[in-house]
């Protein structure tokens, strides 16, 4: 899956982004799962930190809260990796454009 995330200022204040795995038609369970958001290539976000959150586990919702991005202005190579609990794996990228104040 591809995606681009719409751009966003550096160091203001972000209202937060909720994304959907669907698979196949179907909502993926992401009981015991594991979600990472890498921005080049680097684990910046993550469900075992708490700074990515299940909004809705069994209906496959992720949400990257809202808070302040203390992200330097970059245009950004960004991947979102699902780890399942049953050790299967997939994973989306795309872009994020940070920008100046």
């Amino acid at each position: 899956m591809a995606f681009t995330l719409k751009p966003r200022v550096s160091r203001k204040r972000f209202p937060g982004l909720q994304f959907n795995l669907v698979i196949n038609g179907l909502e993926k369970d992401l009981t015991g799962a594991t979600v990472n958001l890498l921005l080049n290539d680097k684990v910046v976000f993550s469900t075992t930190t708490g700074t990515l959150i299940f909004s809705d586990r069994t209906h496959g919702k992720v949400q990257l809260p809202a808070q302040v991005l203390n992200l330097p202005p970059a245009n950004y190579h960004v991947e979102l990796k699902y780890l399942f609990a049953d050790g299967t794996d997939t994973s989306g990228d795309g872009y994020w454009l940070i920008t100046p104040k």
